[in-house]
Protein backbone atom coordinates (compact mmCIF):
# COMPACT_ATOMS: atom_id res chain seq x y z
CA UNK A 1 0.00 0.00 0.00
CA UNK A 2 2.93 2.17 1.04
CA UNK A 3 4.40 1.77 -2.47
CA UNK A 4 1.01 3.10 -3.86
CA UNK A 5 0.82 5.98 -1.73
CA UNK A 6 4.80 7.43 -2.65
CA UNK A 7 3.19 6.45 -6.61
CA UNK A 8 0.73 9.11 -5.76
CA UNK A 9 2.68 11.55 -3.91
CA UNK A 10 4.90 11.78 -6.46
CA UNK A 11 2.14 12.06 -9.07
CA UNK A 12 0.85 14.95 -7.13
CA UNK A 13 4.23 16.76 -6.61
CA UNK A 14 4.64 16.59 -10.49
CA UNK A 15 0.83 18.39 -11.03
CA UNK A 16 -0.01 14.98 -12.41
CA UNK A 17 -3.09 14.74 -10.48
CA UNK A 18 -5.62 17.92 -10.15
CA UNK A 19 -6.46 18.55 -6.44
CA UNK A 20 -9.97 17.04 -6.37
CA UNK A 21 -8.37 13.83 -7.93
CA UNK A 22 -6.04 13.87 -4.90
CA UNK A 23 -8.13 14.70 -1.89
CA UNK A 24 -10.35 11.18 -2.79
CA UNK A 25 -7.57 8.96 -3.22
CA UNK A 26 -5.87 10.92 -0.08
CA UNK A 27 -9.13 10.31 2.20
CA UNK A 28 -9.74 6.29 0.27
CA UNK A 29 -6.07 5.67 1.62
CA UNK A 30 -6.53 7.13 4.98
CA UNK A 31 -9.57 5.72 5.99
CA UNK A 32 -8.24 3.62 8.73
CA UNK A 33 -6.65 4.91 12.09
CA UNK A 34 -3.42 3.27 11.67
CA UNK A 35 -2.80 4.52 7.83
CA UNK A 36 -3.56 7.44 9.41
CA UNK A 37 -1.64 7.62 12.20
CA UNK A 38 1.27 6.80 9.78
CA UNK A 39 0.65 9.07 6.88
CA UNK A 40 0.10 11.54 9.59
CA UNK A 41 3.64 10.84 11.34
CA UNK A 42 5.30 11.09 8.08
CA UNK A 43 4.01 14.40 7.13
CA UNK A 44 4.67 15.92 10.54
CA UNK A 45 8.45 14.63 9.95
CA UNK A 46 8.71 16.45 6.86
CA UNK A 47 7.28 19.40 8.53
CA UNK A 48 9.65 19.06 11.35
CA UNK A 49 12.45 19.04 8.55
CA UNK A 50 10.95 22.17 6.90
CA UNK A 51 9.31 24.85 9.29
CA UNK A 52 8.51 26.68 6.60
CA UNK A 53 5.79 24.09 4.96
CA UNK A 54 4.19 24.58 8.43
CA UNK A 55 3.96 28.46 7.63
CA UNK A 56 2.47 27.90 4.09
CA UNK A 57 0.17 24.90 5.88
CA UNK A 58 -0.88 27.26 8.13
CA UNK A 59 -1.65 30.04 5.71
CA UNK A 60 -3.93 27.70 3.68
CA UNK A 61 -5.59 26.75 6.40
CA UNK A 62 -7.00 29.77 7.11
CA UNK A 63 -9.01 29.36 4.05
CA UNK A 64 -10.76 26.58 5.25
CA UNK A 65 -13.01 27.52 8.25
CA UNK A 66 -14.22 24.26 9.25
CA UNK A 67 -10.42 23.35 9.70
CA UNK A 68 -9.16 26.10 11.32
CA UNK A 69 -12.12 26.31 13.81
CA UNK A 70 -11.31 22.51 14.72
CA UNK A 71 -7.74 23.44 14.97
CA UNK A 72 -8.32 26.42 17.04
CA UNK A 73 -10.84 24.24 19.36
CA UNK A 74 -7.95 21.47 19.92
CA UNK A 75 -5.65 23.86 21.13
CA UNK A 76 -7.83 26.20 22.70
CA UNK A 77 -8.21 22.88 24.96
CA UNK A 78 -5.10 21.73 25.23
CA UNK A 79 -4.08 25.31 26.80
CA UNK A 80 -4.66 24.07 30.12
CA UNK A 81 -1.36 21.75 29.70
CA UNK A 82 0.69 24.58 31.54
CA UNK A 83 4.06 24.10 29.13
CA UNK A 84 1.63 24.64 26.06
CA UNK A 85 0.65 27.19 27.64
CA UNK A 86 3.65 28.53 28.80
CA UNK A 87 4.88 28.26 24.39
CA UNK A 88 2.03 30.01 23.73
CA UNK A 89 2.40 32.59 25.71
CA UNK A 90 5.93 33.26 24.56
CA UNK A 91 4.90 33.53 20.94
CA UNK A 92 2.02 35.80 21.40
CA UNK A 93 3.98 38.59 23.22
CA UNK A 94 6.38 38.85 20.36
CA UNK A 95 2.87 39.74 18.29
CA UNK A 96 1.95 42.96 20.77
CA UNK A 97 -1.31 43.59 18.21
CA UNK A 98 -2.39 39.92 18.51
CA UNK A 99 -1.99 39.71 22.17
CA UNK A 100 -4.58 42.50 22.30
CA UNK A 101 -7.04 41.33 20.25
CA UNK A 102 -6.94 37.86 22.36
CA UNK A 103 -7.53 39.47 25.10
CA UNK A 104 -9.94 41.75 24.28
CA UNK A 105 -11.92 38.84 22.21
CA UNK A 106 -11.68 36.46 25.67
CA UNK A 107 -13.12 39.00 27.73
CA UNK A 108 -16.35 39.78 25.63
CA UNK A 109 -16.70 36.07 24.77
CA UNK A 110 -16.46 35.57 28.51
CA UNK A 111 -19.58 38.32 29.11
CA UNK A 112 -22.27 35.60 29.65
CA UNK A 113 -19.92 32.89 30.56
CA UNK A 114 -20.06 32.82 34.36
CA UNK A 115 -16.98 29.63 34.72
CA UNK A 116 -14.66 31.67 32.12
CA UNK A 117 -15.25 34.98 34.20
CA UNK A 118 -14.48 33.37 37.02
CA UNK A 119 -10.96 31.48 35.24
CA UNK A 120 -10.12 35.54 33.73
CA UNK A 121 -10.67 36.17 37.53
CA UNK A 122 -8.19 33.88 39.37
CA UNK A 123 -5.66 34.18 36.28
CA UNK A 124 -5.76 38.05 37.61
CA UNK A 125 -5.82 37.51 40.93
CA UNK A 126 -2.93 35.11 40.74
CA UNK A 127 -0.58 37.24 39.32
CA UNK A 128 -1.93 40.80 40.45
CA UNK A 129 1.42 42.98 40.75
CA UNK A 130 2.42 41.46 37.29
CA UNK A 131 -1.62 42.94 36.03
CA UNK A 132 -1.29 46.12 38.01
CA UNK A 133 1.90 47.01 36.25
CA UNK A 134 0.98 46.50 33.68
CA UNK A 135 -2.40 48.73 33.44
CA UNK A 136 -0.37 51.34 35.21
CA UNK A 137 1.96 50.93 32.42
CA UNK A 138 -0.63 53.68 30.70
CA UNK A 139 -1.61 55.49 33.65
CA UNK A 140 -5.02 56.44 31.63
CA UNK A 141 -5.55 53.01 32.08
CA UNK A 142 -5.46 53.40 35.75
CA UNK A 143 -8.24 56.10 35.85
CA UNK A 144 -10.57 53.83 33.11
CA UNK A 145 -10.00 50.80 35.56
CA UNK A 146 -10.85 52.70 38.81
CA UNK A 147 -14.00 54.72 37.51
CA UNK A 148 -15.29 50.90 36.38
CA UNK A 149 -14.56 49.43 39.49
CA UNK A 150 -16.19 51.25 41.23
CA UNK A 151 -19.21 51.91 39.06
CA UNK A 152 -19.45 48.37 39.49
CA UNK A 153 -18.71 47.29 43.04
CA UNK A 154 -20.68 50.13 44.17
CA UNK A 155 -24.09 47.87 43.21
CA UNK A 156 -22.61 44.80 44.21
CA UNK A 157 -22.44 44.52 47.91
CA UNK A 158 -20.00 41.52 48.34
CA UNK A 159 -17.61 43.26 45.68
CA UNK A 160 -18.05 46.58 47.64
CA UNK A 161 -17.58 44.99 51.03
CA UNK A 162 -14.29 43.87 49.39
CA UNK A 163 -13.22 46.84 47.87
CA UNK A 164 -13.68 49.09 50.85
CA UNK A 165 -11.83 46.09 53.07
CA UNK A 166 -9.20 46.77 50.37
CA UNK A 167 -9.16 50.61 51.20
CA UNK A 168 -9.25 50.03 54.72
CA UNK A 169 -6.36 48.06 54.68
CA UNK A 170 -4.19 50.31 53.22
CA UNK A 171 -6.33 53.63 54.62
CA UNK A 172 -2.77 55.55 55.44
CA UNK A 173 -1.41 55.08 51.88
CA UNK A 174 -5.14 55.71 50.19
CA UNK A 175 -4.82 59.28 52.44
CA UNK A 176 -1.75 60.47 51.82
CA UNK A 177 -1.95 59.81 48.41
CA UNK A 178 -4.80 62.05 48.22
CA UNK A 179 -3.29 64.70 51.09
CA UNK A 180 -0.77 65.10 48.51
CA UNK A 181 -2.66 67.09 46.03
CA UNK A 182 -4.49 69.61 47.83
CA UNK A 183 -7.34 70.64 45.57
CA UNK A 184 -7.93 66.35 45.14
CA UNK A 185 -7.68 66.39 49.11
CA UNK A 186 -10.15 69.48 49.10
CA UNK A 187 -12.34 68.07 46.62
CA UNK A 188 -12.14 64.96 48.77
CA UNK A 189 -13.17 66.89 51.87
CA UNK A 190 -16.40 68.79 49.48
CA UNK A 191 -17.90 65.58 48.69
CA UNK A 192 -17.77 64.32 52.22
CA UNK A 193 -19.22 67.48 53.69
CA UNK A 194 -21.84 67.70 50.99
CA UNK A 195 -23.01 63.84 52.54
CA UNK A 196 -22.74 65.44 55.85
CA UNK A 197 -25.28 68.34 55.23
CA UNK A 198 -27.81 66.21 54.15
CA UNK A 199 -27.36 63.02 56.78
CA UNK A 200 -26.99 63.53 60.32
CA UNK A 201 -25.23 60.19 61.32
CA UNK A 202 -22.66 60.83 58.81
CA UNK A 203 -22.42 64.24 60.31
CA UNK A 204 -21.89 62.87 63.53
CA UNK A 205 -19.32 60.55 62.53
CA UNK A 206 -17.04 62.83 61.25
CA UNK A 207 -17.19 65.32 63.75
CA UNK A 208 -16.75 63.40 67.12
CA UNK A 209 -13.70 61.60 65.09
CA UNK A 210 -12.40 65.04 64.48
CA UNK A 211 -13.24 67.30 67.53
CA UNK A 212 -11.94 64.02 69.26
CA UNK A 213 -8.55 64.51 68.57
CA UNK A 214 -8.57 68.39 68.40
CA UNK A 215 -5.96 69.12 70.63
CA UNK A 216 -3.16 66.76 69.04
CA UNK A 217 -0.47 68.05 66.78
CA UNK A 218 -1.43 70.27 63.82
CA UNK A 219 -5.19 70.34 64.47
CA UNK A 220 -5.41 72.65 67.79
CA UNK A 221 -3.56 75.39 65.42
CA UNK A 222 -5.57 74.72 62.46
CA UNK A 223 -8.64 74.86 64.44
CA UNK A 224 -7.66 78.46 65.45
CA UNK A 225 -6.52 79.05 62.21
CA UNK A 226 -10.12 78.03 60.60
CA UNK A 227 -12.42 79.48 63.45
CA UNK A 228 -10.34 82.90 62.67
CA UNK A 229 -11.00 82.48 58.87
CA UNK A 230 -14.89 82.04 59.81
CA UNK A 231 -15.85 83.85 63.30
CA UNK A 232 -19.87 83.27 61.89
CA UNK A 233 -19.07 79.80 62.23
CA UNK A 234 -17.56 79.95 65.69
CA UNK A 235 -20.29 82.43 67.10
CA UNK A 236 -22.94 79.83 65.83
CA UNK A 237 -21.35 76.80 67.33
CA UNK A 238 -21.10 78.81 70.66
CA UNK A 239 -24.69 79.79 70.48
CA UNK A 240 -25.64 76.31 70.36
CA UNK A 241 -24.10 74.69 72.96
CA UNK A 242 -25.50 77.66 74.93
CA UNK A 243 -28.98 76.40 74.05
CA UNK A 244 -28.19 73.10 74.62
CA UNK A 245 -28.69 71.16 77.71
CA UNK A 246 -25.37 69.42 77.38
CA UNK A 247 -23.77 73.41 77.96
CA UNK A 248 -24.49 73.62 81.29
CA UNK A 249 -20.74 74.03 82.14
CA UNK A 250 -20.68 77.34 79.65
CA UNK A 251 -24.01 78.95 80.03
CA UNK A 252 -25.56 81.66 78.33
CA UNK A 253 -23.83 83.96 79.23
CA UNK A 254 -20.50 82.57 78.05
CA UNK A 255 -22.78 82.77 74.32
CA UNK A 256 -23.22 86.67 74.89
CA UNK A 257 -19.97 88.01 75.68
CA UNK A 258 -18.24 86.32 72.78
CA UNK A 259 -17.88 89.81 70.99
CA UNK A 260 -16.43 88.84 67.24
CA UNK A 261 -14.78 86.04 68.16
CA UNK A 262 -15.18 83.38 71.01
CA UNK A 263 -12.06 82.29 72.75
CA UNK A 264 -10.49 79.31 71.08
CA UNK A 265 -11.00 77.38 74.68
CA UNK A 266 -14.52 78.55 74.66
CA UNK A 267 -14.99 77.18 71.21
CA UNK A 268 -13.67 73.85 72.03
CA UNK A 269 -15.60 73.37 75.21
CA UNK A 270 -18.84 74.18 73.17
CA UNK A 271 -17.61 71.39 71.03
CA UNK A 272 -16.94 68.99 73.59
CA UNK A 273 -20.43 69.80 74.36
CA UNK A 274 -22.08 69.36 71.57
CA UNK A 275 -20.41 66.00 70.90
CA UNK A 276 -19.48 64.37 74.39
CA UNK A 277 -17.94 60.61 72.91
CA UNK A 278 -14.85 62.84 72.51
CA UNK A 279 -13.16 60.78 75.56
CA UNK A 280 -14.51 57.66 74.25
CA UNK A 281 -13.15 57.99 70.43
CA UNK A 282 -9.73 58.94 72.74
CA UNK A 283 -10.03 55.89 75.02
CA UNK A 284 -10.74 53.37 72.03
CA UNK A 285 -7.62 54.27 69.59
CA UNK A 286 -5.08 51.17 69.75
CA UNK A 287 -2.75 52.87 67.47
CA UNK A 288 -3.16 56.27 69.22
CA UNK A 289 0.44 57.18 71.37
CA UNK A 290 0.02 59.03 74.38
CA UNK A 291 1.60 62.24 75.26
CA UNK A 292 4.53 62.71 77.25
CA UNK A 293 4.53 63.79 80.55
Amino acid sequence: MWRWIAILAALGLTGCLSVHTQSKLIGRVVESDSAREKAFEATLRVLDEHPEYVDQLVQMTVRHPRTLDRFILNMSRDLEDPAIARMTAGHLVQFPRSLEQILIRTQEAAVNVPPAQHAISRAIDARAKIGVAAIASRPVAVKHLTEEMIAHVKDHPDARAQFLAAMLADRKAVMQMIASDKEALALMVDALTDLAIVDRSIADVILDRTIARMDEGELADAATAAVTRHPEVARSLVEAAARSDLARGIGGAAAAGIGNLPPIPQLRSALKKLYPKRDEHRNHRPDRKEPGP
